[in-house]
């Protein structure tokens, strides 16, 4: 299975896994125990009880993921789309590795953004000093 990124509706998005298949036009993904919990209060918070409560209990699949195939409205999002947002509205497009928390580690592996010592950089960002200044290139009107 291959990571993704994907969101019931209008949820925010979570990390999970794409089957690579799916059911009634939804993608077909699953999750880690640990990101199970993180939707499960999501669901508990926003008042969704019965959701929440259908999801505490799938049984896990022989290698420890919660498949939410075949049941449940999920779309994967472009898994990168919040990470470039995110880093384009910092200054200079960059953020550096140590505010990153492994975030932004799927989009540095897969080639989407790129590192420059310790920092995280904006594909279409323009370097003014290796190392330490970039700037986004004015967006034309």
């Amino acid at each position: 299975m291959k990571p993704c990124r994907f969101t019931f509706d209008d949820t925010p998005a979570f990390d999970g896994f794409a089957h690579g298949s799916k059911w009634n036009g939804f993608d077909n993904v699953a999750v880690t125990a640990e990101t199970l919990a993180d939707i499960v209060q999501y669901f508990w918070v926003t008042g969704d009880n019965e959701t929440a409560e259908q999801l505490m209990e799938i049984t896990p699949m022989e290698n420890g993921m919660i498949s939410l195939g075949w049941g449940y409205a999920t779309q994967i999002v472009n898994e990168y789309q919040d990470v470039l947002g995110e880093l384009a509205s910092c200054d200079g497009a960059i953020l550096y590795w140590q505010t990153d928390k492994g975030r932004f580690k799927p989009a540095l592996d897969a080639g989407v953004i790129r590192q420059d010592g310790e920092l995280l950089v904006h594909p279409d960002a323009i370097c003014i000093e290796p190392g330490m200044a970039y700037v986004m290139p004015k967006k034309e009107i």
